[in-house]
């Protein structure tokens, strides 16, 4: 893939995403797409398979109180492209939290995506006081 396609390849990606397009974003996948989140985080694994964004995104949007994620920046390189997002959450009031997402590319589609949190503490923070909610109101 050109350097080009890569980003095209992201871009069309995220915008998908961002849009609620699942069925179409997992086109951009291979079929043995993985997701890597790092096993600190509340909802940490290693999420396996073209749907592994619909299985995932459910269980984000529980542990997190998400106001908005915005793409800002992309590069990419030799088969690599690295994805700098952020998230602002509901009840947060600091900066949007960075995230950099390191994704791979192989037949012309996304194969792989391993997301590095700058700070995840206050994601963290947050799955862990929405959980202690669910369990009150279930009590």
């Amino acid at each position: 893939m050109t350097h080009e396609e890569q980003l095209s390849l992201v871009h069309q990606h995220y915008a998908l995403g961002l849009a609620g397009n699942q069925i179409a974003a997992r086109e951009l996948l291979t079929d043995d797409f993985q997701i890597t989140i790092p096993y600190f985080m509340p909802f940490g694994g290693t999420y396996r398979s073209k749907d592994a964004f619909r299985e995932l995104i459910p269980i984000v949007l529980k542990a997190l109180a998400i106001r908005k994620i915005d793409h800002i920046a992309t590069t990419v390189g030799e088969g690599y492209a690295m994805g700098l997002v952020e998230f602002t959450l509901e009840g947060h009031d600091g900066q949007p939290l960075a995230v950099a997402e390191v994704i791979k590319f192989r037949d012309n589609k996304i194969c792989e995506i391993r997301p590095y949190y700058y700070d995840p503490f206050p994601m963290i923070k947050m799955a862990e006081q929405r959980s202690q909610k669910v369990t009150m109101k279930s009590d």
